[in-house]
């Protein structure tokens, strides 16, 4: 008896350790940023990719990206003038990642008004980096049949 609820403690102590890395990885998401570049690292030459379904990758350098950690949910304001600005809703959420390469991915979602935690779908980005003044995301992406990394620069507003 004593073995299994020293299982069940050891169980419940790692996973309120994760899910508690998880809930402080959002709330350094607060605030405002700006996506200052898009970059293709693992390629190069010049690139049309559409992001988040959205508009193409250059239409969303110097947007403003506002999160609200504690209800996970934001928006994105497109003020590229070659391109239609305008703001999008955005609900988010933060998951531990099977990926020996990142610790967390991000999925997002753009104009649908639903619960981060119920999201199934949405895009599924890795976090590179975070820090107080700094955030770099990859996007794995198709693009002409081929896989491709599309890395997104934040920086702090």
């Amino acid at each position: 008896m004593n073995k299994i609820f020293l299982v069940f403690t050891a169980c419940l102590f790692l996973s309120c350790g994760s899910s508690k890395l998880i809930k402080e990885t959002e709330k350094s998401f607060n605030g405002e940023w700006i996506l200052k570049e898009v970059t293709y690292p693992d390629s190069s030459g010049f690139f049309d990719v559409t992001l988040f379904q959205t508009a193409s990758a250059a239409c969303f350098e110097s947007s403003l990206w506002k999160f609200v950690a504690n209800n996970n949910r934001g928006t994105v304001n497109i003020y590229n003038t070659d391109c239609v600005t305008q703001a999008h809703n955005l609900v988010w959420s933060v998951e531990e990642s099977s990926s020996t390469s990142y610790a967390y991915n991000v999925i997002l979602k753009m104009g649908k008004d639903e619960k981060a935690s119920k999201m199934k779908e949405g895009s599924r980005l890795q976090i590179k980096k975070i820090s107080e003044s700094l955030m770099i995301w990859d996007l794995n992406v198709q693009f002409q049949s081929q896989p491709m990394i599309v890395r997104l620069n934040f920086e702090r507003n």
